[in-house]
């Protein structure tokens, strides 16, 4: 199991900061357009108290590793689910795959604090767990590499919007 942390500086409030990180829209362009995913959608959205629940499925379209990708099979994907607390800056999610549930660890703490009057500092920490013989180390490193990815190309699609 490995851990991992992504820090992003943004030139908007928290506040502001996570009013784009939870926009529908925002989210299903940059998935689908940025990320060229076959698959992103919402499939639930509710506030419960100062909580916002949301569940996505994802589909990357991107490649496994072979040995992996045999094991996973075919139209493999990921269920997330989060709860964000924006009032608070804090929030947290958990990925499930489609196969290998058992096997697959991938959930993520994210944390907002202001930084300066009108800025903010987004901080992300993962946890990413394979435990597939053989191959779960290089899994792992797959998989923190392309969450990296992500998130960089996240932050700059952000920081594009906010302005």
């Amino acid at each position: 199991m490995i851990t991992f942390t992504t820090v992003y500086e943004f030139a908007a409030t928290p506040e502001k900061v996570w009013e784009l990180f939870l926009h529908y829209g925002f989210n299903d362009r940059f998935y689908k357009q940025e990320l060229k995913y076959p698959e992103w959608y919402l499939a639930e959205m509710r506030e419960s108290g100062d909580s916002v629940l949301r569940k996505v499925v994802i589909e990357s379209g991107r490649q496994l590793p072979g040995p992996v990708a045999k094991l996973a099979g075919s139209g493999f994907r990921e269920t997330e689910e989060g709860e964000f607390k924006p009032k608070a800056g804090t929030g947290a999610w958990t990925r499930t795959p489609s196969a290998l549930a058992d096997k697959w660890t991938e959930k993520a703490a994210i944390r907002t604090e202001p930084v300066g009057d009108a800025g903010s500092r987004m901080t992300v920490d993962f946890t990413v767990g394979m435990d597939v013989f053989g191959v779960g180390g290089l899994l792992e490193s797959t998989w923190e590499k392309r969450l990296r990815e992500e998130w960089d190309a996240l932050a700059e699609a952000m920081r594009k919007t906010l302005g």
